[in-house]
């Protein structure tokens, strides 16, 4: 886990306004994610990780937080409630636990929280609020995009007044046909200023690499290894 500077913990709070009080944007960030782990938010929301599993257990009892442990190995994990995400005021409802998605839904946290500091002033989008979005302009054309086929929200964002980075990160292997598809569709997302592909796998990077050149889009997509840091790990 990459630890964050002061400044990339005031960033991902960003949103304008004074910032809530820890608690509620925890909760915020729960909500947002999905899943968190105690160390993410000891570094973003509390002075360290065994503070924040101390206030955690007390969300837990108010009903705000469920606490998720593995079965066999990684870790425990936290969730919004519906009273916990009503409490956020993320705008969104509580996620759905689905274990297989853990080791991807907390690499994305470690990602965001490595990239801020590159970023100044830059906002952290999540998958669920970029659905969130998608969906309420499901009825009317999506500004800025020349590509039929649908919508494809990225695992995350980092925006800036003007830059939109759309982040990718691939844990597993998909088909050839799907990442066609897929790099289409950010070929028309004229609103997307750069989208950055992480893999940890050497070998997913060169195939990557390969269909980017293949559709023309090197000046657009760039295929890097995870940043410094930042560890993936099973789950289950």
């Amino acid at each position: 886990m990459v630890r964050p500077s002061g400044r990339a913990a005031r960033e991902w709070r960003r949103g304008g306004g004074e910032p809530p009080p820890p608690p509620v944007a925890a909760l915020r960030d729960l909500t947002r994610f999905g899943v968190l782990t105690a160390g993410h938010l000891g570094r973003l929301h509390f002075p360290g990780e065994d503070a924040a599993v101390a206030r955690l257990e007390e969300l837990a009892r108010a009903g705000h937080v469920r606490v998720q442990p593995p079965i066999y190995g990684g870790r425990v994990v936290y969730l919004a409630t519906r009273a916990g995400a009503r409490r956020s005021g993320a705008g969104l409802g509580p996620a759905n636990f689905i274990s297989w998605l853990v080791p991807h839904q907390l690499a994305v946290a470690d990602v965001a929280i490595a990239l801020l500091p590159l970023y100044p002033g830059a906002r952290w989008i999540t998958e669920r609020e970029l659905r969130r979005d998608a969906l309420r302009a499901r009825h009317r054309p999506a500004p800025g995009h020349t590509a039929a086929g649908g919508s494809h929200p990225p695992d995350g964002a980092l925006a800036l007044p003007g830059v939109f980075v759309a982040i990718e990160v691939e844990l597993t292997s998909k088909d050839g046909v799907e990442y066609t598809r897929i790099l289409r569709w950010y070929a028309g997302a004229l609103h997307i200023s750069r989208v950055v592909w992480f893999c940890p796998s050497a070998a997913l990077r060169r195939r990557l690499s390969v269909l980017v050149r293949k559709e023309g889009l090197d000046d657009l997509v760039w295929v890097q290894p995870l940043p410094p840091g930042v560890e993936v790990g099973p789950w289950g």
